[in-house]
């Protein structure tokens, strides 16, 4: 037993709180992101969603936190692999956003060979955080496609 003048239960006493909005954010993976940061592993989805996954991306890029999620992002591609696309849908751009935020060079291999074999233009990717590099490769990498 701990002895002394600790009282337990009691709420820390903040002030002068500054509230930052974070609008643009999904709330549930930025909560994935918050539990992983804290260690509260429990708290952690060991399956997500292909759309979670990519809000995740989303985050991993704009707050730079690949590190914190490298032992997760396998396990949590494990649950999606499935909907790697093999033709044109709506899944490839999400697909390429995750390959190419979590550096995954063969998942990124596949959706490119997918782009490129059946786009027939492209489309505005400015919404996700695919490197810049990625789009520009010569050759291509990736054909960012539209469905016509």
């Amino acid at each position: 037993m701990i002895e002394g003048g600790l009282t337990y239960n009691q709420q820390p006493r903040f002030q002068n709180l500054t509230e930052i909005p974070l609008h643009q954010d999904d709330p549930e993976a930025l909560l994935i992101l918050l539990h992983t940061a804290h260690s509260q592993f429990r708290k952690v989805p060991r399956k997500v969603d292909l759309k979670t996954l990519t809000q995740i991306a989303i985050l991993v890029d704009k707050y730079e936190l690949l590190e914190l999620t490298e032992l997760l992002v396998d396990n949590w591609l494990l649950g999606v692999n499935d909907t790697i696309p093999s033709e044109l849908n709506d899944d490839l751009q999400p697909w390429i956003c995750i390959a190419a935020v979590f550096e995954r060079e063969s998942i990124l291999q596949r959706v490119s060979e997918v782009s490129t074999r059946e786009s027939k233009g492209t489309f505005d990717a400015s919404n996700l955080p695919i490197d810049r590099q990625v789009l520009s490769n010569k050759p291509p990498l990736i054909a960012m496609p539209i469905k016509s």
